[in-house]
């Protein structure tokens, strides 16, 4: 399986900005923490800290993964 690299990765930056800030407004609407949201979502914190500053584009599986766990999908 071909792990998701942000520089080979096709989506823009202002979607990488879009993403995260879908998740940070998410995670902070349900009031966890980004490490509570992690571990829900299965995924490490830093995961979280880097999409929700638009520097990591998370696969749509694993952005599935953390909006679920919020109950935001």
């Amino acid at each position: 399986m071909k792990r998701n690299n942000p520089c080979t990765n096709p989506m823009t930056p202002a979607r990488r900005t879009a993403v995260g800030s879908r998740v940070r407004r998410e995670r902070l609407n349900a009031g966890w923490t980004q490490r509570q949201l992690a571990t829900a979502a299965g995924v490490s914190q830093s995961l979280i800290s880097m999409t929700e500053q638009g520097r990591w584009t998370p696969s749509p599986e694993t952005v599935d993964r953390i909006l679920g766990a919020m109950g935001a999908a």
